[in-house]
């Protein structure tokens, strides 16, 4: 069986207006095992780190 092609893009983060947080989340599903996985980021609109947590 032929893999399909996954193409990747660059991309930058930009951050949020002023006096704003950006929620960062990110989440895989391993398939042969039925397991879920998901983290989070949040930051500042300097990029400075707030917060993350993930359910690992």
């Amino acid at each position: 069986m032929q893999q399909p092609t996954i193409q990747q893009t660059a991309t930058q983060w930009l951050p949020p207006c002023p006096d704003f947080l950006k929620c960062n989340v990110d989440a895989r599903f391993y398939d042969a095992a039925g397991i879920t996985a998901w983290g989070w980021c949040l930051r500042d609109n300097r990029g400075r780190f707030i917060l993350a947590g993930t359910n690992l």
